[in-house]
């Protein structure tokens, strides 16, 4: 059936809205997420330990190092960290949203 929903999915001989719509309909189907709950639950592991990880990393280098200059490698791990912590808050909520709601636009020629 996944080969069945690849080839739907690369058609490129939809129609109309009609078509279009029961496309979307089926990919947001049990059938869709049997197909990503292994990405999502991925996303949601790298998450859960990003989260703190980064946290603790940026904590350590501002609370236990008072020194008020840090050489290049400190600021390239805190910019690092700093980077994840933002990805891991904000970007993959987003893509997990994205892999479990299916989402389309409405408009026709915006779609095309």
């Amino acid at each position: 059936m996944s080969t069945e929903l690849g080839q739907d999915f690369n058609n490129s001989q939809i129609r109309n809205d009609t078509d279009v719509m029961l496309l979307l309909n089926r990919l947001m189907s049990e059938e869709y997420f049997a197909m990503v709950w292994p990405h999502v639950l991925l996303l949601v592991v790298v998450m859960v330990l990003g989260i703190p990880g980064n946290a603790l990393v940026i904590a350590v280098f501002f609370k236990i190092q008072r020194k008020k200059r840090y050489n290049s490698t400190q600021l390239l791990v805190i910019a690092l960290a700093f980077a994840d912590l933002v990805v891991c808050c904000l970007l993959i909520p987003f893509d997990i949203h994205r892999l479990r709601f299916y989402y389309s636009v409405k408009v026709s020629w915006l779609a095309r």
